[in-house]
């Protein structure tokens, strides 16, 4: 445990610093987008947005290559290296009788996956958005759960992968989207009275198509949870966990 926490700490910092740039990258090809379908005069009212937006990938893409080209960051990689790679490295050694092999592990770690994304089923009706997020996350580790052992599932668990996917995608959508929105009425909030009517009757526009995105998504999203939730695939789940051996 204490190996772990000192790499799980260190991984998580390299990912902050990936996620801040993906985050705005993701922000600013969206907006990208919605700017393409806009007369000159809209692209014009938009750009003060943009332009802020760009500033802040700027200054995180310079965090992310200080981090990338530290010394630090060198050190962890050899180090971490040489944890991967030597057999037998912080082992923890299974007493007798107690199950090791994958053939007796990759099914209940697979449903205790499945379960704990399932468990939304009670308040999915509801659900708020940072809830929704939270499900993708669960949906993502059942995801990355069932790839992990996909060497000693069956063929099928293919489609069943994929379905997963399609839950995660259509969550990462939404909360995209809605990202976009905060982040889009926080600028307005900042800087609606220093801007000209029409940059902010523009960017308004923009923060409206975000959050009428959202709804859609939510209403959306309930056939994509019930085939993840249905029998069909819980059975089919089932099936292939039994064929792991």
């Amino acid at each position: 445990p204490k190996v772990q926490r000192r790499y799980v700490k260190e991984l998580r910092s390299i990912a902050r610093v990936l996620g801040d740039v993906r985050d705005i990258d993701v922000l600013l090809e969206d907006l990208d987008r919605y700017i393409a379908s806009l007369p000159a005069p809209g692209r014009i009212a938009v750009e003060p947005l943009r332009a802020a937006w760009r500033r802040q990938l700027e200054v995180a893409r310079e965090r992310m290559i200080a981090k990338l080209d530290s010394k630090a960051y060198r050190e962890f990689v050899d180090d971490y290296l040489d944890f991967t790679e030597s057999p037998g490295m912080a082992e923890i050694l299974t007493r007798l009788g107690r199950p090791s092999l994958v053939r007796d592990t990759a099914g209940s770690r697979i449903l205790a996956a499945y379960e704990h994304m399932r468990a939304y089923e009670t308040i999915i009706t509801w659900a708020d958005v940072p809830t929704l997020h939270s499900l993708r996350i669960e949906a993502k580790r059942l995801r990355y759960t069932m790839e992990y052992f996909s060497e000693v599932l069956p063929v099928t668990s293919r489609k069943l992968i994929a379905q997963v996917t399609e839950l995660q995608d259509h969550l990462g959508l939404l909360q995209d989207a809605d990202v976009a929105a905060t982040a889009t009425r926080e600028w307005l909030n900042l800087h609606a009275p220093h801007l000209p009517s029409t940059s902010r009757e523009a960017v308004g526009l923009y923060l409206d198509s975000r959050e009428a995105s959202v709804e859609q998504l939510r209403r959306s999203f309930r056939p994509v949870w019930r085939r993840m939730t249905g029998v069909t695939f819980r059975k089919a789940l089932g099936l292939a966990i039994t064929q792991i051996g």
